[in-house]
C-alpha cells in the first residue's frame, strides 16, 4: 500500500472523490461478519482536472460482482455521426423469449399462399422482418426499462447494505444476471469468430 501511495505522489495523482454511496466493495455475510469498504477509485492529476473541470465520479449498482463499478463523468459533448440504415438480421437470443414462436405464426398467418409461391414466400419473409424488428424494439424497451428498475433498486439496497438485506441483494442481483445473459448473447453474435474464440 505504501508503493501505491508514492506511486500517487510522484504522479501527482488525487481521488477525484465521488457521488451518491462511497463504498464500492462488500463481503455479502448475510451475519454480523458483514463489513463494507471503498476499495475501487478514480484519480487525476492538476493537468486532467483543468481539462474537465466538471468531471465527477458515480459509485453505482454491482449486479453481479461483490465490487460495485464506479463510472467517471466528463461531460464532453461528442458529434452525432449520422446514423447508418442497418440490415436486418435474426437475432439469437430471441429465441429466449416465450413469444418469439408466436411473432412468426402471427407474420404468416396473415397471408395465405397463391399461386405465384417464390414471391407468395418473399412477401412473407418480409412481413416477418417487419413483425420481428416491431416486436424486438418493444422487449429492447420492456427489457431495458426492467433492468433500469431493478439496478435502482439495487442501487438504493446497497446504499443501506448490510446483513439485514443481503437476500434480496443477491435476488435482485440473479434476476438482472438473467437479463444480462440475453445481452451477452447478442454481443457474441455480434463478434467477430476470431475475436469470441481469442478474445478477451
Amino acid at each position: 500500500m505504501g508503493r501505491f501511495r508514492e506511486a500517487l505522489e510522484m504522479g501527482g495523482l488525487f481521488d477525484l472523490g465521488w457521488k451518491g454511496d462511497k463504498y464500492t466493495w462488500s463481503n455479502k455475510h448475510g451475519d454480523e461478519t458483514f463489513t463494507k469498504e471503498r476499495l475501487d477509485r478514480a484519480v487525476a492529476n492538476i493537468r486532467w482536472k483543468r481539462m474537465f473541470k466538471e468531471g465527477w465520479v458515480e459509485v453505482l449498482a454491482a449486479r453481479c460482482s461483490d465490487h460495485r463499478p464506479i463510472l467517471l463523468y466528463v461531460n464532453q459533448k461528442f458529434s452525432s455521426e449520422r446514423k447508418r440504415k442497418r440490415l436486418f438480421r435474426y437475432e439469437a437470443k430471441w429465441s429466449l423469449e416465450e413469444d418469439c414462436e408466436e411473432v412468426i405464426k402471427r407474420a404468416w398467418q396473415v397471408k395465405t399462399m397463391g399461386r405465384d409461391t417464390e414471391k407468395d414466400l418473399q412477401l412473407l419473409l418480409e412481413d416477418s422482418r417487419e413483425a420481428f424488428q416491431s416486436w424486438s424494439r418493444k422487449i429492447t424497451l420492456d427489457k431495458g426499462r426492467l433492468i433500469k428498475e431493478k439496478t435502482e433498486r439495487l442501487k438504493k439496497l446497497q446504499e443501506d447494505e448490510g446483513s439485514h438485506n443481503m437476500m434480496e441483494i443477491k435476488k435482485i442481483q440473479e434476476e438482472i444476471g438473467t437479463c444480462l445473459e440475453m445481452e451477452d448473447l447478442k454481443w457474441r453474435q455480434r463478434a467477430k469468430l476470431d475475436w469470441y474464440i481469442h478474445g478477451d
